[in-house]
């Protein structure tokens, strides 16, 4: 492809090419197929993984309006990584929805950039880059590759590290093969299928959460010199893990710490993000402060909501009544409940009227939101500058995590999500390098509150069964260990494991296998289990010893 030949215009001329492989007898040659955009005729695409491996199978639907009896059709895909283009021709097709199942073989970012199809009138071409990329787009990365081991100072023996390549000429280095692993399995497992019509949805809830301040300013400086966006990121961790623990909800953040925005565009950009990664909700996270002679006087929570407008109305009504659910839980810790507010602008205002006239909200957030159609609230916590409001609900950590708690309950309340029982949960300790389990939310909690990197749910674990799985702890290395062995259980207990007793069950049923393996260069977090067999054999394939099924969990189908 030259260099004076645009993108667009290289896309068409490929779709071009592509029209004529359709061709056939009696059909319009490809320099008379009429051309559209996925404007005149798209009625979703739904794209079944956000993100992949390189070489797994991806599953993509065009859903065309008004289209049927389609013979054949071509679907290009750009990868902006790579520079290159791949065409898929059609598996499937019925009533108008095509169905391409490939392997992309490289990683990269994929966008849908268009689409050839024929059937008895003739055959059209449809450029999908009139649409947000981010719609038609998935991302495809490589595994772990290599391990190594260099040359270690002191005591502590060699150091470990793992190298994860991305694909092209840059590699991350881990500390640990499951940090390794971890950092090349996670965009694997954090899957969900999305689809850019709210009829072909996928089951999960994507909530956005928005930290306040975070990435362009401390925000407001309270009691103690506390800084608001030190605090709106760490209840947005909080809130985060707790939602994760429930089932068909996928959370996402509008900027991390450490992340960037534009001072002057900072709002219109975190809902962008909210957009681009398919949030059904955006929940900005703040604390409230008073100025002038009230200073330090004004105490509780409230939360504001888009008013009820006629336009894009379910964004209010969404965003009341998912704020009556949310304050509700922060009254129980004991806040103040100062109410769900609306504000909108005093009076008309061209630069900030709603495309129908109406008026704007007047936090830009919530009207940035509207315009697109997407419900957010914003909460205001409590006061950083009320002596009271800080040493009860933000002067250390615990007390921000059942602020984070509380908004996740909220959230669940509202959209009617559940935990399953015998959820286990997956903790790792990024100081020893060892992972631990519990099904109990309250150690789940405490842990993560002390700095324990909050991982979720791992599988689900049978109420009982004939097959108890205990757990001990060596308090002289700080490792668990967890084992359906009475014989090894009592062997390590006499030998000065601490017997901690049933940690669950296995299931009899033997529903889902979860896999154990054994790590000979550590001396804690020896053994990891999981139920991931792509994450058993990476770590087999690194150095871990596959010790094979530890005990079963329960199948979900």
């Amino acid at each position: 492809m030259s260099h004076n030949v645009s993108r667009r215009t290289a896309i068409a001329s490929a779709s071009v090419a592509v029209a004529g492989s359709l061709l056939s007898a009696g059909v319009a040659r490809a320099d008379e197929a009429q051309r559209l955009v996925s404007a005149d005729v798209l009625d979703f695409l739904y794209i079944d993984n956000a993100e992949m491996y390189a070489g797994e199978e991806q599953n993509v639907v065009v859903s065309l309006n008004g289209v049927e009896g389609v013979a054949a059709a071509t679907l290009v895909l750009a990868n902006s990584d790579a520079g290159s283009e791949t065409s898929v021709e059609m598996t499937n097709s019925s009533e108008g929805a095509l169905l391409f199942t490939f392997a992309p073989a490289e990683a990269g970012t994929y966008s849908v950039s268009s689409l050839a199809y024929s059937d008895a009138i003739g055959t059209r071409i449809v450029d999908f880059t009139d649409s947000d990329s981010s719609y038609r787009s998935f991302i495809a990365t490589y595994a772990v590759s290599t391990m190594s081991l260099s040359d270690g100072v002191g005591d502590d023996g060699p150091t470990l590290q793992v190298y994860a390549s991305d694909g092209g000429d840059d590699v991350t280095i881990s500390s640990s093969i499951e940090e390794g692993a971890a950092a090349a399995e996670s965009s694997a497992t954090s899957v969900s299928a999305r689809s850019r019509s709210v009829s072909a949805r996928s089951g999960n809830i994507v909530i956005a959460l928005d930290p306040g301040h975070v990435g362009v300013s401390s925000g407001a400086v309270g009691v103690s010199r506390t800084q608001e966006a030190d605090c709106t990121w760490k209840i947005a961790q909080y809130c985060k893990a707790e939602l994760e623990a429930y089932e068909n909800v996928k959370v996402v953040y509008t900027v991390e710490q450490g992340g960037s925005l534009s001072y002057s565009n900072e709002l219109q950009e975190r809902v962008q993000s909210a957009v681009n990664q398919g949030a059904d909700v955006l929940v900005s996270l703040h604390l409230n402060s008073t100025v002038g002679g009230s200073s330090g006087r004004a105490y509780g929570a409230e939360i504001y909501v888009p008013y009820d407008s006629n336009y894009n109305s379910q964004t209010h009504a969404v965003g009341e009544a998912l704020a009556q659910r949310i304050i509700s839980e922060l009254n129980k810790l004991g806040l103040s409940n100062r109410g769900v507010k609306i504000r909108k602008i005093d009076g008309h205002d061209p630069d900030y009227d709603y495309p129908d006239g109406s008026i704007g909200d007047y936090y830009g957030i919530i009207r940035h939101a509207r315009n697109a159609n997407l419900p957010a609230i914003i909460i205001e916590h409590a006061f950083i500058d009320n002596v009271n409001d800080y040493n009860r609900f933000l002067s250390d950590n615990s007390k921000l995590q059942a602020l984070g708690v509380a908004d996740a309950q909220g959230i669940a309340n509202y959209y009617g999500l559940s935990v399953p029982e015998g959820t286990m949960m997956r903790l790792y300790n990024a100081s020893s390098g060892e992972h631990l389990y519990t099904r109990d939310m309250n150690e789940y909690r405490t842990l993560g509150r002390i700095g324990w990197v909050q991982e979720g749910p791992a599988w689900i674990a049978p109420t009982s069964s004939s097959t108890p799985v205990y757990r001990l702890y060596n308090p002289n290395s700080g490792d668990h260990h967890y084992t359906v062995s009475t014989n090894e259980y009592n062997t390590l207990g006499r030998i000065g494991w601490v017997r901690e007793g049933l940690a669950w069950y296995s299931d009899d049923a033997q529903g889902v296998a979860i896999y154990r393996l054994f790590n000979p260069n550590e001396s804690v977090g020896t053994h990891h289990y999981t139920q991931n067999t792509n994450e058993y054999e990476t770590l087999g394939r690194i150095g871990w010893v596959k010790e094979g099924i530890a005990w079963y969990g329960v199948s979900s189908s």
